[in-house]
């Protein structure tokens, strides 16, 4: 074979190979929505794959020769598409988006080197961005919701942590001129000399008052610890007979409950051995006891009854008041519910005494009595036989 035999067979290896690769780039632009294109130095189409893209039934041969301000027209002027190829022209890469057909392609540009590393012109790849842009608008939006929800979320739990650390300061300040007033109250009590015959309704009905405000305070001060789990128990855990804490609860009580003409009947006849905090407990059953006072009328019964069950003690409270409608049933033990019409009491003094029940591993629960009221139920779990003076089989008060 002669040279010029050899010479034509290699250039139609060369053609051959060329046409692969360009139908591979065509393939490849197609699958990926792209547009793949070069220019000479004077900013004429060398080659283009894609341009369909950009006006849809015009050949990419329509492009061939033809420099990109004959293509682009009056146009060009207000593009990034020319300033683009010129700074390529320069040996940077440059970067656009365009829009066209109804598209958005994002571009980018480089400069086209030969062997020498010289620029010869531009080579040029668009990729239609026109779905992803949207979805990618979305994703950012749905971040900075994000953004926008943690920050709020960390707002409200600083201003949060601000409130009870103030709920709390003010809480045991006014613990303080309470604890001094009932004991200067205690002292009057005691002695009646000054004292005149209008002067003993006065002092009863400053102990009530001040008996009223203890408990809101003490709810106040249990409800910002317990209620958001915040707080250890006051004291460790110790044995300890049930009744004793029921007849401590009573004792500041018991004014007020003959004051208002109620009889209190405790049936204690056996001990209630558990486990817990003597004072975290005297006030779940003085709010339970508050509860059957402040809600029921003159002249009505509390019922007081404890025993043992298997594994448990169990202690119930019933009153004969108006009972509890339906719908207030449903949020009977969440904090400032308040029941019946004069809404009396801080609102927080079944939370509050749930929540020290259940942090003694009990249950506190209610059940409609028969005819009218309401009895209160708590269970805590029972330990082994504690010492303790026998109760009282039935007491009334």
């Amino acid at each position: 074979m002669c040279w010029r035999s050899r010479r034509a067979a290699a250039d139609d290896q060369v053609r051959a190979a060329l046409q692969r690769s360009e139908a591979s780039l065509r393939l490849l632009a197609a699958q990926l929505s792209a547009i793949v294109w070069t220019t000479d130095a004077a900013l004429r189409v060398t080659s283009v794959v894609g341009a369909t893209q950009l006006q849809p039934g015009r050949p990419p041969e329509w492009y061939l020769g033809k420099t990109l301000h004959a293509i682009l027209g009056a146009e060009a002027a207000a593009l990034p598409i020319i300033p683009a190829h010129q700074r390529a022209l320069k040996g940077e890469a440059a970067q656009y988006e365009h829009r066209a057909a109804g598209r958005i392609f994002a571009a980018r540009v480089q400069p086209l080197r030969d062997q020498q590393q010289g620029v010869l012109g531009c080579l040029g790849l668009a990729l239609d961005n026109t779905e992803r842009t949207p979805a990618e608008a979305a994703c950012q939006a749905a971040e900075q919701r994000l953004v926008a929800r943690r920050l709020e979320a960390e707002r409200l739990a600083e201003r949060e942590r601000a409130r009870h650390e103030l709920f709390s300061s003010v809480s045991h300040d006014l613990r303080t001129p309470l604890t001094a007033a009932r004991a200067a109250l205690g002292l009057l009590e005691t002695t009646s000399e000054g004292l005149g015959p209008g002067d003993h309704p006065l002092l009863d009905n400053a102990r009530r008052n001040l008996e009223r405000l203890r408990l809101l305070v003490d709810d106040l001060i249990a409800a910002n610890q317990l209620l958001v789990g915040a707080a250890p128990l006051a004291s460790a855990p110790v044995p300890l007979d049930l009744r004793t804490v029921v007849e401590a609860a009573i004792a500041p009580l018991a004014a007020l409950i003959a004051r208002r003409g109620q009889t209190l009947v405790r049936e204690l006849p056996m001990a209630l051995p558990v486990r817990g905090d003597p004072a975290q407990l005297e006030q779940a059953v003085s709010n339970l006891l508050a509860n059957a006072h402040y809600h029921t009328g003159p002249g009505t019964r509390i019922d007081l009854a404890g025993w043992q069950a298997p594994g448990t003690v169990r202690l119930a409270i019933r009153d004969d008041g108006p009972g509890i409608t339906p719908e207030l049933a449903a949020t009977l033990f969440q904090p400032l519910q308040r029941l019946g019409e004069e809404a009396v009491g801080s609102g927080l003094g079944l939370a509050v005494a749930r929540a020290i029940v259940e942090r003694h591993g009990g249950r506190l629960w209610y059940e409609p009595a028969p005819g009218r009221g309401v009895t209160f139920s708590l269970a805590l779990p029972s330990i082994s036989d504690v010492r303790s003076e026998p109760g009282p089989s039935s007491e009334h008060s």
